[in-house]
């Protein structure tokens, strides 16, 4: 029988981090409700309850090449942040910015730290995409991570400030050109979905927030949005039933 929460007036339905660890793949995107000040900010500007995102990589290929801080299902977070959610496991260091990391290691400092984490599930329809086997064996996906995940979190406060306010539709502060020498994580996540599905160019990357990527909120964005991702399924809480067991090698 399945577990269902209120979040503001949504019905939302629960599942456990273990059970949904099992059908991850490539496309799914994380959603996040963080409990600090930043965060806050975020929800009260996009009005919503989301302050962060990331893209889910299943690869075995990244196992294989960077054996040493592997994740046992092949799960990986790719995101950009100021803080840390894990160890960078191509550079293999603790870094901010764009980080591809553990998604076990990213759930649980996120949920330790008090926040809440959803998931809005990849469609079938693009399961037999060849970057849903393996997506680091797609020479193209491969080149353009490795030439960004060195980059920093956004340096272009304009661009944050803006993203956000252009929920209120104010024209003035609108963006008109995309700076790729840095990222937030929902300018990252959009130019992630533009190359590997070639979902509507039009879509400006800097524009959109973690809001725009929800089930329950891009219908009222007034930006061009990707309307492919209609197809992606409603969020999905995730809960984790062993915090501790599953913080254990990773919080000491």
């Amino acid at each position: 029988m399945s577990k269902f929460t209120f979040i503001e007036d949504k019905k939302i339905e629960v599942e456990s981090w273990t059970d949904i660890k099992k059908e991850m793949n490539t496309g799914d995107l994380i959603l996040c409700h963080g409990k600090g000040f930043f965060s806050s900010i975020i929800q009260t500007a996009t009005r919503s309850i989301y302050s962060h995102i990331m893209f889910v990589i299943k690869s075995k290929t990244l196992s294989l090449e960077y054996p040493t801080y592997k994740d046992p299902d092949h799960i990986y977070f790719l995101h950009s942040s100021k803080d840390i959610l894990g160890i960078d496991v191509i550079y293999e260091v603790y870094k901010t910015g764009v980080q591809l990391v553990r998604s076990d290691e990213a759930v649980c400092r996120y949920i330790s730290d008090g926040g809440k984490l959803f998931i809005r599930k990849s469609p079938e329809i693009y399961k037999d995409v060849i970057i849903h086997i393996d997506p680091l064996k797609n020479r193209q996906f491969k080149i353009w991570l490795l030439e960004n995940i060195p980059k920093p979190y956004e340096k272009n406060i304009k661009e944050l400030v803006s993203s956000s306010l252009d929920c209120f539709y104010m024209p003035c502060f609108e963006n008109t050109k995309e700076d790729d020498s840095s990222y937030f994580c929902s300018e990252l996540v959009a130019k992630i979905i533009q190359m590997l599905y070639g979902f509507n160019p039009k879509v400006q990357c800097n524009e959109k927030t973690p809001s725009d990527f929800s089930f329950f909120y891009m219908r009222y964005s007034y930006e061009i949005q990707f309307n492919e991702l209609e197809q992606w399924k409603q969020e999905i809480e995730i809960i984790v039933e062993d915090l501790s067991l599953l913080c254990k090698k990773y919080l000491k």
